[in-house]
């Protein structure tokens, strides 16, 4: 797994006041060495989800309309602190489960407890999204007498085959695995993979063509159940 630095991690700062931008980036940039990217220090329609872990604003600088249409469009994994004079008045300004509150009179402090605190949760939650996409990449399937790594990626369809199951790959090659279609259904229930057949389960986007009878992988034809079709089709419709 890769190493996060700290100044791997981005922040911007939405405020009209010089000073305060000046105070964070003191905290921000040379205590935690975190990187500033910046479009616009006023404009908060500017903000750049995709490229900032950290965002703060300062609530004298927007009102609560303003700061409610940020809360209704921050869907993105950007934590947000906002900064008032007075921590009391916070609850008027938008709900503390999708603020972090810091108070002007203490930013300095407070900001170095917070900002710990937030990179504590960035960093979870990208272990859990990399456990969850490794996951999805990569399932141990055992053999004869071992098991093996079978990468999904390689993998176009899978084959019942007695109480065995037959993996084709995508180099026309294939393996043996000592499980039934249905384990290995359930190992590999997301949207990458249906079952289309009692015995066969597909790689969805593998398929070449079908109809209502069957369908083309890699010059393979396989064909569809009919208690499978309707599954198969939705699962289509959401790539």
């Amino acid at each position: 797994m890769q190493t996060q630095t700290l100044n791997d991690y981005t922040y911007m700062v939405l405020s009209q006041n010089d000073q305060l931008n000046q105070d964070v980036g003191e905290v921000l940039d040379n205590v935690f060495g975190l990187r500033k990217v910046q479009n616009s220090m006023t404009d908060i329609e500017s903000f750049n989800d995709g490229h900032v872990d950290i965002a703060l604003i300062d609530k004298e600088s927007y009102n609560s309309n303003e700061l409610d249409n940020w809360n209704s469009k921050n869907d993105s994994h950007t934590k947000l602190i906002l900064i008032v004079d007075e921590l009391s008045r916070m609850k008027a300004v938008g709900s503390d489960k999708v603020f972090a509150f810091v108070s002007k009179s203490t930013l300095q402090n407070q900001l170095l407890t917070t900002v710990s605190r937030l990179i504590v949760d960035i960093e979870l939650e990208r272990l859990r999204l990399q456990q969850s996409e490794l996951y999805h990449k990569e399932v141990f399937v055992k053999g004869e007498s071992t098991f093996y790594r079978l990468v999904l990626e390689d993998v176009d369809y899978i084959e019942a085959y007695g109480n065995y199951i037959k993996i084709h790959y995508s180099n026309g090659k294939w393996s043996i695995g000592n499980c039934s279609i249905s384990a290995i259904e359930e190992k590999l229930r997301n949207d990458k993979f249906c079952r289309i057949h009692r015995s066969y389960m597909v790689r969805l986007d593998r398929v070449d063509n079908f109809n209502s009878l069957n369908l083309e992988i890699n010059k393979n034809i396989l064909p569809i159940g009919r208690n499978y079709k309707k599954n198969f089709e939705s699962h289509l419709i959401k790539l």
